[in-house]
């Protein structure tokens, strides 16, 4: 799973160096040589993109398609990794990684989940468990969705933030603060210093 993330890293910037021609007018031939050119260098760059926030049918009413069916989908598009990143659960990693795997994608598996700090919401984030770590990344995984999943039966699915520094300390995971995180609202809603108090209550947390 690093693999494909490093992979398509390491393209991005390939892509990223080189430029293309695109001639127009009576020049027929070299603006058809231009447009394949960049057609050729388009797809190079958006195979070299990786979704790392995907939710498929077994998240109810945020997605619509079933995880064999994303994957065929990105294969034909010519990607070489996928992430499912399931609503507050591994539903659908299972079928994601079998179906990578039949296609020869690097198969990415995480949750999104709302994280507390002592009962007050700090949005939700993204969770992705890394590969090649002889199981600790998926273990990480499930750890955490069972600890959000006993916070509170009565209440949403959710995780305190401290319970989830402890738990990532183990390492084999990564968090994505995203738009839907307390950090993704404030830039819309609060000034630059208290962007970086809360970057910093992060950060003294997941040393």
């Amino acid at each position: 799973m690093e693999t494909g993330c490093s992979r398509a890293n390491r393209r991005t910037k390939d892509a990223g160096t080189k430029s293309t021609g695109f001639r127009t007018g009576p020049h027929s031939r070299p603006a058809r040589l231009g447009q394949l050119a960049t057609a050729a260098h388009y797809r190079l760059a958006m195979t070299s993109f990786v979704h790392l926030h995907v939710a498929s049918a077994f998240s109810a009413h945020y997605g619509v398609t079933r995880p064999e069916i994303m994957v065929k989908a990105a294969r034909a598009m010519g990607f070489d990794a996928l992430a499912i990143t399931d609503r507050n659960g591994l539903y659908g990693a299972v079928k994601h990684i079998g179906a990578c795997v039949q296609l020869g994608l690097d198969p990415i598996v995480g949750v999104e989940l709302e994280v507390l700090d002592f009962g007050k919401s700090l949005g939700r984030v993204t969770l992705l468990c890394h590969g090649q770590t002889k199981g600790l990344g998926w273990s990480v995984l499930c750890q955490v969705i069972s600890a959000a999943a006993k916070q509170n039966k009565q209440a949403a699915v959710a995780v305190e933030r401290r319970t989830l520094a402890k738990l990532m300390q183990q390492g084999g995971g990564t968090i994505l603060l995203g738009p839907q995180s307390n950090l993704g609202d404030s830039p819309q809603a609060g000034s630059s210093s208290s962007i970086e108090s809360q970057l910093s209550e992060w950060l003294q947390l997941f040393k």
